[in-house]
């Protein structure tokens, strides 16, 4: 396979990947009508990542298996795009990053290995996932955008309090952050309970529900290509 596409997807797809087959890689495959490129993480299911490159190029469909060195070189940066160029026949990958200031750093590594085992049907589960959002009725007629750094800040802080959240969102914000944990009274099984915190994030603005992306929609229905 001959893949090159913003490193990102790959960075992005390796902490989404599973520990165990069929989900211990990211699959790379061409895009809706076969232009650009589709990256797919899943870690069972549970969570599940989709990204598209429509300027990546791409010969062939494979599964990369997690690498920490490339992991690392192709992690995306706000002062300029990455790119990924890598061939599974010569075995390396290098990673190049595009500064306006200077001239960009190449690094280059020696490609991950390819999974032999089938990826499952991220296609089909997108598929499923847009014909649900789209046709499912909603209370709410618009969303809050929110601050990612505020928001991550909120999801750390949850993370060290309780074993689950519980996010509810408002008609154009703000989102609550119930905090949850596991409780046990030794004669039954442990159960969720409040731990009686909650979080509160004020939204910078509210918009329309945003629909889902155009691409993703082209690739994952049939007949799309």
């Amino acid at each position: 396979m001959q893949l090159t596409c913003e490193s990102r997807l790959y960075a992005i797809g390796c902490d989404f990947a599973g520990s165990y087959a069929p989900y211990q890689g990211v699959h790379f495959c061409p895009g809706p009508a076969s232009v650009g490129v589709i990256a797919a993480a899943s870690d069972r299911g549970a969570l599940t990542f989709v990204g598209y490159d429509e300027a990546g190029t791409i010969d062939e469909a494979a599964t990369l298996l997690p690498a920490d060195d490339l992991a690392a070189a192709s992690r995306g940066l706000k002062s300029g795009p990455r790119t990924l160029s890598l061939d599974t026949e010569t075995r390396i990958a290098s990673v190049t990053t595009h500064l306006k200031s200077k001239a960009g750093k190449v690094v280059e590594t020696a490609a991950p290995p390819v999974s032999s085992i089938p990826f499952p049907d991220i296609r089909t589960i997108t598929a499923n996932l847009i014909a649900h959002w789209e046709g499912a009725a909603r209370i709410a007629t618009s969303c809050g955008r929110f601050d990612a750094k505020l928001l991550l800040k909120a999801l750390r802080a949850a993370e060290g309090l309780g074993d689950s959240v519980a996010l509810s969102g408002m008609d154009g914000g703000p989102l609550l952050i119930s905090i949850e944990a596991y409780v046990e009274d030794g004669k039954k099984a442990p159960r969720m309970q409040s731990t009686g915190l909650m979080l509160m994030l004020m939204p910078q603005t509210a918009q329309p529900i945003p629909p889902p992306p155009a691409w993703a929609r082209r690739w994952s229905h049939p007949g799309c290509d």
